[in-house]
């Protein structure tokens, strides 16, 4: 191939890419620009997700939020990545795991009057989850408990199967603590204040 034809080939393949590029379709390269999709995020601390009356709530009145999921999209497969606020947001902002940004606890801004609040009604029992098929396995970090549930037979986890499927329970519990050492996960401070005895515990220590 000599000079002149490889400058030929050099030249059409430059008009294929400026026609690729629209600088000589003026039409394309002047369309409007599409609009952007509007999205209204809400974000609430301490709502459970059968808190709506549209995801069946028969004890509050969410009419406004009501309007917004039946003129608009509706999820049902979606997830908080954590129970506390800080972490949620974290994760939400960025796009990954509160364990990978090693913020696994609130991020206190004025100090509380109870230090603890978090770890006492109204707040969160500090705990790690993994779910593998239909089941879920839950372990609290103050008294290292389990819970485990078949989320296809029971979607509202009000049975508790740690006990009948020990097996299971173990397999999961072991694959939960694999993750944590492989990403390196942080885990949430002891909570100073734990007593099995006090309210917060109460329910839990029935559960053992």
């Amino acid at each position: 191939m000599n000079l002149r034809t490889r400058l030929r080939l050099v030249i059409c393949w430059v008009a294929v890419l400026l026609l690729c590029a629209g600088r000589w379709w003026p039409e394309a390269a002047n369309a409007p620009t599409p609009p952007r999709p509007n999205l209204i995020f809400i974000l609430a601390d301490d709502l459970g997700w059968t808190d709506l009356a549209c995801y069946g709530s028969d004890f509050y009145e969410t009419p406004h939020l009501d309007g917004l999921a039946r003129d608009g999209m509706r999820f049902t497969q979606a997830y908080s990545a954590c129970t506390v606020c800080s972490p949620t947001r974290a994760a939400l902002l960025t796009g990954k795991y509160p364990a990978r940004l090693h913020i696994t606890d609130w991020i206190p801004g004025l100090p509380p009057e109870n230090p603890n609040q978090h770890y006492q009604l109204g707040g969160a029992t500090p705990y790690g989850a993994i779910r593998v098929g239909d089941f879920k396995l839950i372990e609290f970090f103050d008294d290292m408990r389990v819970e485990l549930y078949n989320l296809r037979e029971d979607v509202g986890e009000q049975r508790n199967l740690s006990a009948q499927m020990p097996e299971q329970a173990n397999e999961l519990r072991a694959r939960l603590h694999a993750w944590r050492k492989e990403v390196g996960a942080q885990m949430p401070s002891h909570n100073p204040a734990y007593d099995p005895s006090k309210p917060e515990h109460a329910s839990a220590a029935k559960r053992k």
